[in-house]
């Protein structure tokens, strides 16, 4: 079974360095590494010369603008051709012991896994954040795998067959929820999502280069309202776009905020592709808390 490993990056050059060098750790056990540049303005450049030259596994594109999160993902998940694909965020590292040979046994082992999410550690406080984790209390189902009904993009792992079957990430996200997108059209396919603690790595939630405060939290919005109106029956899709409203506009304190979400979901909703979940994905939703209400 062949591994790749994906990394999107953009004007993280230092926190990069020290990916690339976590991985590189590995490179006897994966077949590529793809890295993509969405036109960082720092250096980031410059060290991914310096880094193609350390090992003819590293196949680096230079983007000449910002894709976001989902589209610079997309394009290594485009280019590779192996059984599995591994996706780690650029200021992720690897912290568990033999970790490929962990994501290719998991995949071996069970045939309708899709996904994989790896226990995400956070590098300054060495524990599980509530919000990077798939389930309730971390600090106490931490180190248990189980099913799950969505994942969290820091670092995972994805079958290509699957990614053939349902798509790649929806490129007009550009930030915000297109895991959860990707793991609604997973289940919807009859494929199941872990955690995998016996993977972990930690995350140093790097700071800069995105979005402003208000661009993210109205991103937030606007992706959910997308996503509802595609994968989700009119009951679940009620509540949840409320709940999404509400906290949109608490967290905001603005109600242009979730106005102008609103906005750009109208001026789109008519060329959005409908895909609503099977009853058998609701169910397994229900069972493996996926994210129906909210």
């Amino acid at each position: 079974m062949k591994v790749d490993l994906v990394i999107a990056t953009y004007n993280r050059a230092s926190f990069l360095k020290q990916t690339l060098d976590n991985v590189l750790e590995y490179q006897n056990e994966l077949n590529k590494i793809f890295v993509i540049n969405n036109n960082s303005q720092d250096n980031t450049m410059d060290i991914l010369i310096e880094y193609e030259k350390k090992s003819p596994k590293i196949k680096v594109f230079n983007m000449d603008k910002n894709l976001g999160a989902p589209g610079g993902k997309n394009i290594g998940l485009k280019e590779s051709k192996a059984d599995v694909v591994i996706v780690l965020d650029d200021d992720a590292i690897f912290c568990s012991y033999n970790p490929i040979k962990e994501i290719i046994n998991i995949f071996k082992q069970e045939k309708d896994l899709g996904i994989i999410q790896f226990k995400i550690i956070n590098y300054q406080t060495k524990k599980i954040l509530n919000y990077e984790f798939p389930g309730k209390l971390p600090e106490k189902n931490g180190d248990k795998e189980f099913y799950t009904g969505y994942f969290i993009g820091a670092g995972h792992a994805i079958k290509r067959e699957m990614l053939e079957k349902v798509g790649y990430y929806p490129d007009d996200f550009f930030y915000a929820h297109e895991e959860l997108d990707l793991s609604y059209r997973a289940i919807n396919n009859g494929y199941k999502i872990k955690y995998y603690p016996k993977v972990a790595i930690y995350h140093k939630k790097a700071p800069g280069g995105r979005l402003s405060p208000k661009e993210v939290i109205k991103h937030n919005f606007r992706n959910r309202l997308i996503m509802n109106y595609k994968y989700l029956p009119l009951k679940y899709r009620i509540i949840n776009n409320s709940l999404w409203f509400l906290k949109t506009l608490k967290d905001s304190k603005n109600l242009l905020i979730p106005l102008k979400a609103i906005v750009e979901y109208i001026q789109i909703k008519d060329d959005l592709k409908i895909n609503k979940l099977k009853e058998k994905a609701i169910d397994y939703c229900r069972q493996y808390n996926g994210r129906l209400y909210y």
